[in-house]
Parts: C-alpha cells; sequence; structure tokens
C-alpha cells in the first residue's frame, strides 16, 4: 500500500505529493503548486519558504514547560518544533526562518540540530508585542530579498501532512488561510467572510459575516501582501504593537484577494494551555502518529 492510499487521499493530492517528492529529498527542494483548471501535466512547482512564528511567552502553558519556550515542549516523544520543521523538510524547503523571542537561548539549538541551514530572527521583546511583529522582523530581515511567497507557520502547533497538501492544492490567491471545521478546543479564532474571501479573522462571535472556518494557524502569503502587512503594523505604531498577524491579514483583505482553504476533519491542534495540552495528547496525536488523519475539503 502506498503513501497516498494510507492517508486515504484522493487521486489528485497522490499527485500533488509524487510531484513534490520528485523534486528531490536534498532539505531544499520545492513544493507542488495548484494544478491549473485544465491542465493535463503537473507545473513546475513553487519553492516552499517556511517561517515559523516561535517567540511567544508561554505564559499560559508554564505550569507545564517550567521556563522552556513553548516550542520546546514534548508531545509523544519529540518537541512541537522538530515535529513542525521536519514535517515541512518532508514536504521540501528551499528555505526556513523562525523567529524566536522567549526562551531564545534555549531553543537555538534545537533550531540547528533539526536545519542546520535555518535563519534565525529574534524579537527581543516578545511580552510587550504579538505575533505580527515577529512576522515584521522577518520580512524585515529579508530586505530585498524576501520570497515571492511565504508559508507562515505558528509554532504551537500539531498537524499532519494533509495540511500541507490542502495549502499546496489551494487555488492561486494573494493569500490563502488554512481552516478547519469547529475543533471545540476552546479559545478558538474564527475565519468569516462569504465565498471563500477572508473579510475579518478573530476570536468574537458577535459578527454579521458567516463564518468560514476555524483558523489553523498555517497560511500561504505573497510577498505583496506581506510588504503591505508590514507597512500597516508599522503605521500603527505603538497601538499595534500587541497586534497578532492574522488580525492585519484580515485588515489588508479589502486589497488582497486573501481565501480561505476549508478542511473538514482536518486533524491539527494548537497548544496554548493545559487543556489544550489535554486534547492533543488525547485525541489529536495518536491520529497523526498513526498518520490516518483524513480530508474532506471544499473551497
Amino acid at each position: 500500500m502506498d503513501l497516498g492510499e494510507r492517508r486515504g487521499l484522493c487521486p489528485k493530492k497522490v499527485s500533488l505529493l509524487a510531484a513534490w517528492k520528485a523534486q528531490g529529498d536534498n532539505g531544499l527542494s520545492p513544493r507542488p503548486s495548484t494544478m491549473p483548471r485544465g491542465a493535463t501535466s503537473v507545473p513546475r512547482p513553487r519553492p516552499l519558504h517556511g517561517v515559523i512564528l516561535a517567540a511567544g511567552t508561554s505564559s499560559r502553558l508554564r505550569s507545564v514547560v517550567g521556563p522552556l519556550p513553548k516550542p520546546l515542549l514534548v508531545v509523544g516523544g519529540r518537541t512541537l518544533i522538530e515535529r513542525s520543521v521536519t514535517r515541512l523538510q518532508e514536504h521540501g524547503l528551499a528555505s526556513l526562518t523562525v523567529v524566536v523571542g522567549y526562551g531564545a537561548d534555549a531553543l537555538r539549538p534545537e533550531l540547528r540540530r533539526l536545519a542546520p541551514a535555518v535563519r534565525i530572527v529574534e524579537n527581543a521583546t516578545p511580552a510587550q508585542n504579538g505575533s505580527m511583529r515577529s512576522l515584521a522582523l522577518s520580512v524585515e530581515s529579508w530586505g530585498d530579498g524576501c520570497p515571492d511567497e511565504c508559508l507562515v507557520v505558528e509554532g504551537d502547533l500539531l498537524y499532519g501532512a494533509d495540511a500541507l497538501l490542502a495549502l499546496a492544492d489551494a487555488p492561486p490567491a494573494d493569500a490563502t488561510v488554512l481552516c478547519s471545521g469547529p475543533t471545540g478546543a476552546g479559545d478558538e479564532v474564527w475565519v468569516r467572510g462569504a465565498g471563500g474571501r477572508v473579510a475579518a479573522i478573530g476570536k468574537g462571535g458577535a459578527s454579521a459575516l458567516p463564518v468560514l472556518g476555524e483558523l489553523v494557524g498555517l497560511s500561504r502569503i505573497r510577498r505583496e501582501v506581506l510588504h503591505a502587512m508590514v507597512a500597516g503594523h508599522r503605521k500603527g505604531g505603538a497601538a499595534a504593537a500587541k497586534e497578532h498577524y492574522e488580525e492585519r491579514l484580515a485588515a489588508v483583505a479589502s486589497s488582497w484577494e486573501v481565501r480561505a482553504k476549508v478542511v473538514r476533519g482536518l486533524v491539527w491542534a494548537e497548544i496554548d494551555d493545559a487543556a489544550h495540552l489535554a486534547r492533543a495528547l488525547r485525541d489529536v496525536l495518536p491520529l497523526l502518529d498513526r498518520d490516518s488523519g483524513s480530508v474532506n475539503a471544499s473551497d
């Protein structure tokens, strides 16, 4: 039984995975792009440039991780950061940037071990700002060398291959945010809009906009959109210091095509507190480690 059959993936996703792997496994291999409608062959994949946001203070999980940063939380024998970096490497990386902050000195050696060519950017004041500041620091560190598109990954996620394949298979857009159906995990972030087009992202429930799905924390964002996000964030000054990247992405959605890729039944978890960790260990990790997550995607 091949990899696609074990995962229960449809033939289109199997072909994307095969194209991905066919590029070679040198740690810097590109990923597949979306098959255009009516195409008869798989187009040349776009390079995968990963950005992991791992600067948070881990304040709600301190009783479990102690003084360590949350990405060094061991789940099923491996740290969260190892699981994420390894997953990205399996799907081809042209480059990897990780933004560190709280516990940076503990995290750096692990990152160097996992990916010797990793670019490490430091958010020196993570307690005073939010994830958008970390993303801004990453984008600014590239200067004129910012990639055409980045995969932005939150540093406290458990996710499987299906999540990355779903994003690879998403229709072209200026930015694509991965969403699932409701997880019931608590502290959910909702993506709202219409026709797959994102108009708002946040935790609040009082909105007339339909819910498209629950934000997972994996997003494809083009360079031009990243620059617009950074410009808006910097213009906001001190008032925008604690802004989350998804809030700024929603703020620019009126000017750019930001779409939701909704994957019903996606197996994933964000680990922000002890309750999230318990759910991850009980309901998510066994499925991921058996590589038996199923996908039922709708755009």
